[in-house]
């Protein structure tokens, strides 16, 4: 009773081992080679499945991969310069950058944000204590004054802006994360896209797809009192030059919500796809425009995995630019920033 179980267990082992390496099946294949067997092209290699002819460090493709397989010669690939740099680390603060910080101070951003409140405070300071100096009964009524009420405030002000810096971080981790959920998704919907289409409409839908991270980013870094930005940056001219055709770029510079409209157009192209029964017919392999009832099998439950899987991806693409709307329309609570000045 036990053995045709394990009969059909090898024979579905064998048809998926064939089916995923048909060449490597043209010979006996070779799990793992003894150390009986010195010589790889040797048609009489010594198989074994016991522990003993396992050796202690096989090494990469040494004894796992079928003698009809050519192995890499990884000394040569190592000399070949990649094609694409290796991903760069994010900087970090050095101890060498203080004196670049002390240099760059006058042009700080943040401190002409600040000037003005800065140059406020630092004249009424001047003032009150020129007041001190030059009238002494006020000297004498400031000698009464207790430093109990500075120091309340002090520790007030300094809660203040341990709330505000927390609420800042918080919402750049935040963007952070959303932004790296963005970038898996999109590669993700390019694998997807070359594994299940097509033809034109698989080169149409990975345009589009590799144009979603600009045009969100544009989307989200307005820079003037407009909803819809005309304002390009190189960087983003040089990425959809040559990437968009004039119908699609015509449609998501009308849009409003252009990263809405570029998702709504890749919905399209994918239903697009999803609906062509004669491209579809031809990707399961029909014979004279017909299919067999396992091809028919097949391809329906291909069909439905593979939209449904593409479809929740272009959801999350939803999600990800709905939550990166959320966090550039809602500022540090107002609150923080009027009970800090009024502390100061």
């Amino acid at each position: 009773l036990i053995m045709p179980q394990y009969a059909a267990a090898v024979v579905l082992m064998a048809s998926s081992a064939f089916a995923f390496a048909p060449a490597a099946m043209l010979r006996t294949p070779t799990m793992v080679r003894s150390n009986l067997s010195p010589v790889r092209g040797n048609s009489l290699a010594h198989l074994s499945m016991t522990a003993a002819a396992i050796p202690a460090n096989p090494g990469l493709g040494k004894g796992y991969v079928s003698p009809a397989v050519p192995l890499a010669e990884f000394d040569e690939w190592t000399k070949t310069k990649p094609s694409y740099p290796h991903i760069p680390p994010a900087p970090r603060y050095s101890s060498g950058d203080w004196m670049v910080n002390l240099l760059n101070l006058f042009k700080s951003s943040m401190l002409r944000r600040v000037s003005s409140h800065l140059l406020a405070n630092t004249l009424f300071a001047i003032l009150v204590y020129s007041l001190y100096l030059q009238i002494p009964a006020l000297a004498a009524c400031a000698k009464i004054l207790s430093p109990t009420g500075h120091s309340l405030s002090g520790a007030a002000l300094s809660l203040l802006l341990v709330f505000r810096t927390n609420s800042a971080y918080a919402r750049v981790y935040d963007a952070r994360c959303i932004w790296g959920q963005l970038t898996n998704t999109i590669r993700e919907m390019g694998r997807s896209t070359h594994t299940n289409m097509d033809g034109l409409d698989r080169e149409h839908a990975l345009m589009l797809t590799a144009a979603l991270p600009t045009i969100m980013l544009n989307h989200l870094q307005t820079q003037d009192d407009k909803y819809r930005t005309e304002a390009w940056s190189p960087q983003q001219k040089q990425v959809l030059t040559g990437l968009l055709s004039e119908h699609d770029f015509k449609c998501i510079w009308a849009a409003r919500n252009r990263p809405m409209a570029l998702c709504k157009m890749i919905g399209a192209v994918y239903r697009s796809w999803f609906t062509n029964v004669e491209q579809l017919k031809k990707k399961f392999g029909a014979v004279n425009g017909e299919l067999s009832e396992d091809q028919r099998a097949v391809m329906r439950s291909n069909i439905q995995t593979e939209r449904a899987l593409m479809e929740q991806q272009l959801v999350i693409i939803s999600n990800c630019y709905g939550a990166c709307e959320r966090i550039v329309r809602s500022n540090v609570p107002a609150s923080y920033s009027r009970h800090t000045s009024r502390f100061l």
